[in-house]
């Protein structure tokens, strides 16, 4: 498998696990705000969209490992799956948390942090658990990372917004 096909298959579960939120916005159970609405993170931020971005991943990450059978376990990947998901809802976490420090309301956009918040935290999360694999790849690939999944960002909320699931389309 060429190198980017490899690097988007590793981000797949993140990816999946940062759009699952936005297709359970209007499932009632877990719609408590993570910060229980003391604007922390903003309402927009629920405990169901964490619990289903999570468990999104981890079925991405069981689906990769029965698609393609690397030398991990069923149990390895299941972990992935959940650093995965938590870093990449850990980072639009960590992003919400700044834009209501610097004003920014709830649900409107901060163009650039909105599109690479996720991708940051994953690659912050899972260095601590794949550390030689980020130290082993040069600059160009973590630009090629960024741009393209932030792209994908944009162009997934586009056809959001198109749809009805989003207010904005950015």
């Amino acid at each position: 498998m060429p190198p980017i096909l490899k690097i988007v298959w590793f981000f797949l579960p993140a990816a999946a696990a940062n759009m699952a939120p936005v297709f359970v916005r209007n499932f009632p159970p877990l719609s408590t705000p993570v910060d229980f609405g003391r604007n922390i993170f903003g309402n927009n931020k629920t405990w169901r969209g964490i619990f289903f971005g999570v468990i999104t991943a981890i079925v991405v990450a069981l689906i990769q490992h029965t698609l393609v059978p690397e030398d991990s376990s069923i149990l390895e990947s299941t972990l992935r799956g959940l650093l995965l998901g938590i870093g990449a809802l850990g980072g639009d976490l960590l992003k919400s948390f700044f834009k209501r420090r610097i004003g920014i309301p709830s649900g409107k956009s901060w163009p650039v942090a909105d599109q690479i918040d996720w991708i940051l935290g994953v690659l912050a999360v899972t260095a601590v658990f794949y550390g030689a694999i980020f130290s082993s790849w040069p600059l160009e690939t973590l630009a090629i990372i960024l741009v393209l999944f932030g792209s994908l960002h944009i162009l997934t909320n586009i056809a959001g917004y198109f749809l009805g699931m989003r207010k904005q389309p950015i």
